[in-house]
């Protein structure tokens, strides 16, 4: 089956909503797949009532909060980030770390960690995003996804990121 997964406070600049409605219609045609929800906050009980309401609430897995981020990340097959706003992304660039396939909304944050790397979906749109579900669901392009998205990873790393911002002020210096 395939695992598809989301690390992310449970509040409504995250969209669950958009990932829970992509993910009833995903599981129309993989009916084996599971949804992996890591976090939580204020609208945990809201979302488990639209998993009732879209009958996948024995498909999805609320986690809640974890210390662990990473052994969740592993289990997953497509990681997701629906996101309406986000400052940088950092769910993304652990899970580009992990070698995982990543699709997220297409906004301005998460289009520039991702740099071409990984999938983008309209933000907001659960269709388009269901659509890249299954894009993903060959493991072939999920593998070619999850490449690109771990090479583009490396460009974040500490050190590297230290010696970039080291560049900016030794232009302004």
């Amino acid at each position: 089956s395939i695992i598809i997964g989301c690390v992310a406070r449970l509040v409504w600049q995250k969209d669950h909503i958009t990932l829970l409605k992509a993910f009833s219609v995903f599981v129309e045609r993989f009916s084996d797949a599971r949804l992996l929800i890591v976090g939580d906050g204020p609208l945990r009980s809201e979302l488990e009532k639209k998993c009732h309401e879209l009958a996948i609430q024995e498909k999805v897995t609320f986690v809640g909060k974890v210390n662990n981020v990473e052994s969740y990340l592993h289990q997953m097959d497509i990681f997701v980030l629906p996101s309406s706003t986000e400052g940088f992304g950092l769910a993304v660039l652990e899970a580009m770390s992990a070698n995982i396939s990543v699709i997220a909304s297409d906004i301005p944050a998460l289009t520039e960690v991702l740099a071409g790397n990984g999938l983008l979906f309209r933000t907001g749109d659960h269709l388009d995003l269901s659509s890249k579900m299954v894009e993903l669901a060959d493991a072939d392009k999920r593998a070619e996804i999850a490449d690109g998205c771990f090479k583009r990873s490396k460009d974040f790393e500490p050190v590297k990121m230290c010696a970039e911002v080291i560049k900016v002020y030794d232009l302004v210096a």
